[in-house]
Formats: C-alpha cells, sequence, structure tokens
C-alpha cells in the first residue's frame, strides 16, 4: 500500500489478531500507563516489530493450499486468478494504482469499485466452495493463543535475549532506599563555644 493506507492497514491486522505488535525481546507492547505513587517504573520496552500469530500464519495456508482451481481467466496484478493471490501484496498494489488511474481520470470510481468487488466475490467464492469438514476442523485444531506462538519464534531465537533488552538506564524502576539512620544534630557556633570554656571554680 502506500503511506496513506499503510497506518490503518497495520491497525486492522493487528486489531484482528493475524500479528502482534512487540518490542525487540518479544514482549507484546504495553498500553501507555501513568505509574501509581510509590510503584516502580516498569521497564522501557525497546522496538515495535509485527509477529504473525498462529491465526494469520493458518489464514494464509487457507489461501495457498486450496484445491479448487479458478474458474475465470481474469488477470489481475501481473498473474492469472487464484485464490493464494488473497495472501500477496501485488493485490493491494493494483488497487492503489487504479485508485491513481481516478485520480488522473483514466478510470471512474464506479468502474474501479464494480472490478474489484466482482474479483473479491469470486475468491472468496472459491475459498467457500474448497472448504470441506475436515478443512475446517485442521484449521480450528492448528489455532493456539499468542503466548504460545511467541513462545515459539523465542525456541527459535527469532528475538534479542530479554536480559540485553530490559537494561535500564540508572535510578529506573529502582526504589530509591530510604535511610533508616537519624542525622546528628549540627551544633551552632555558640553551644561550641560554651563547649570549649572551662567551668569557673568558686573560692
Amino acid at each position: 500500500g502506500t503511506d496513506a493506507s499503510m497506518a490503518t492497514h497495520i491497525t486492522n491486522i493487528v486489531e484482528r489478531g493475524y500479528v502482534v505488535l512487540v518490542d525487540e525481546a518479544g514482549i507484546p507492547l504495553r498500553p501507555f500507563r501513568p505509574p501509581r505513587p510509590g510503584q516502580p517504573r516498569p521497564p522501557r520496552q525497546v522496538g515495535r516489530y509485527l509477529v504473525p500469530t498462529s491465526l494469520g500464519m493458518n489464514v494464509i495456508e487457507l489461501f495457498e493450499n486450496h484445491t479448487i482451481q479458478p474458474s475465470t481467466t481474469e488477470v489481475m496484478a501481473g498473474d492469472s486468478s487464484s485464490l493464494d493471490l488473497l495472501a500477496r501484496p501485488a493485490i493491494r498494489a493494483q488497487m492503489e494504482a487504479e485508485v491513481k488511474q481516478i485520480a488522473s481520470g483514466e478510470m471512474s470510481k464506479e468502474e474501479c469499485l464494480a472490478k474489484n468487488l466482482a474479483w473479491f466475490e469470486q475468491r472468496y467464492h472459491e475459498l467457500s466452495t474448497s472448504l470441506s469438514k475436515q478443512r475446517v476442523y485442521e484449521f480450528g485444531r492448528s489455532l493456539r493463543p499468542t503466548k504460545d506462538s511467541l513462545k515459539h519464534w523465542k525456541s527459535l531465537r527469532a528475538f534479542a535475549s530479554t536480559s540485553a533488552s530490559r537494561s535500564q538506564s540508572p535510578g529506573q524502576g529502582q526504589g530509591r532506599r530510604k535511610s533508616t539512620q537519624k542525622k546528628r544534630p549540627t551544633s551552632t557556633p555558640k553551644q561550641k563555644s560554651k563547649r570549649n570554656q572551662r567551668p569557673r571554680v568558686r573560692t
């Protein structure tokens, strides 16, 4: 996509659970919350990375491993019609190119919208036709919690070590120890002079 649509696209795939946003140690990013009084600050998270979840990876695999051959000869993004095109970035690039054609007057908005809706409707029809109970069952069994997916990536050493990524700045996240020793009162000049005077002896 373009810079204008990139942020919205990333937000959509994160909210739908296809990817998870983590730091360089593979820990999901925490939403910003000011610390409560008396509580230490949590370790600062470094980096922002998109990691595919089991849902996202299995949806892509579902597109690529379909068993129904395309029923049309429509060409899009320089390739023949196929269900696995749903998992390719070329589709979004093609749509962005058609939007530029609308801006330059080479294509009408209605023509572009009708063309893309018909193409996607045909692809999803192919997907629903190719799905069997066995494939749906296997798809459901392949799903796992996000934390388990992150453990899998960590086992492959895809992230930095936790100790290196959680290095804190001096004093960050550490409570200051209060001294339990009482300070001795300092003597004033008058008190010091009185201490130095010898007591007078009456005769």
